[in-house]
Formats: structure tokens, C-alpha cells, sequence
């Protein structure tokens, strides 16, 4: 009796670790350094693939991506590539945890994704309060070699994008407008 309960178990828990979860491919154009930046929801947006389950995001040189899809539920197999000219995927590691300042990071020339993140802005420098994905795209020596004037200048770039595209971003019901 026991044993048939244990098997019925094993069985339903087999078969529900078999369904499969949803993927998510971010092409991204090969050179690209910085903070890329993805809006969810937003009806005016780019209309990205679905292929056999897969959502792929085709990150634009300027690293943000306004998009109609739906934000990916979190638990989901996520692949980055940088993607060459003449179009062969290049695959990049997601470092996880911190990149600590050390020889061996100031000397890490190979392109990593870093810092996976959804965010939130809102306050007197947004039109509205606006939520989106984020993470880094770059090596680590180039992280790490970062200002605070080009901390700042991606700021100011990204801040500019929001206000130009008010009308678009503030507008979907991920977007709450900011009460003056």
C-alpha cells in the first residue's frame, strides 16, 4: 500500500517537472557596452518573434528595446548572444554575484552579461514611473573601468529616452503617472 502511494507520488511529481518553461533569446549587436534597457507591455512597441515557444529579443544598437511582449515569468531558460555582422550568435555567460575589483576581472576581456535586474524610475526627472528590465553587456575590465561621469551620461540618456517617449510608455498599465 505504501509502496503504490510512493510510486503514485514520484509519478505526479515526474510529470510535473516535465513541462516545459518558457524560453527567451536576446540577440544583441555585437560591440555593444553599457546598460541595456527592455519596456514590456507597451502597444506601440516592437513586435518580437515567438518561434516554437521562444520569445526572442532583438536588442537595437541603441540598448533599448521597447517591445509589446509580456515580461517573461522569471522561471524560464534565458540564452544572450552577441550577434556578428554577418550574423553567427555568439553566446555570453551571465556572472552572477558581484565583479569585484581584482587583476584577474581588470584583465577579463570577454563579453559577459551582468547585473539582471527589473527596475523601477519615477520621480521629478520622469514624466511618469516607469518599470523595465535592465543588465550590463560588456567585459568585466570595461565594467569595472566605468566613471561616475559615464554612470551619469547613460543616466542622462536614458532619462532623455523616457521623457521623449512619455507618451508611449507612460500609457500602458505598467506605467503609473507621477502625481505632481
Amino acid at each position: 500500500m505504501y509502496l503504490r502511494i510512493l510510486l503514485l507520488l514520484l509519478l505526479i511529481t515526474v510529470s510535473g517537472c516535465s513541462q516545459t518553461l518558457p524560453k527567451q533569446t536576446y540577440l544583441i549587436p555585437e560591440g555593444t557596452e553599457g546598460y541595456v534597457y527592455i519596456f514590456h507591455n507597451v502597444p506601440t512597441g516592437e513586435k518580437d518573434k515567438t518561434i516554437n515557444g521562444e520569445t526572442i529579443f532583438t536588442i537595437p544598437a541603441s540598448r533599448i528595446l521597447v517591445t509589446q511582449n509580456q515580461a517573461v515569468p522569471y522561471a524560464s531558460v534565458v540564452a544572450y548572444f552577441l550577434v556578428t555582422n554577418d550574423g553567427k550568435r555568439i553566446r555570453l555567460d551571465i556572472v552572477a554575484g558581484s565583479i569585484n575589483r581584482t587583476p584577474e576581472n581588470l584583465a577579463d576581456n570577454r563579453p559577459v552579461v551582468f547585473g539582471l535586474a527589473t527596475a523601477t524610475s519615477s520621480g521629478p526627472d520622469f514624466p511618469c514611473e516607469v518599470r523595465y528590465e535592465t543588465f550590463y553587456v560588456g567585459t568585466p575590465a570595461l565594467l569595472l573601468a566605468r566613471t561616475n561621469e559615464d554612470r551619469e551620461r547613460e543616466y542622462t540618456d536614458f532619462r532623455a529616452f523616457v521623457t521623449v517617449n512619455a507618451d508611449r510608455l507612460c500609457a500602458r498599465r505598467s506605467a503609473t503617472p507621477v502625481k505632481r
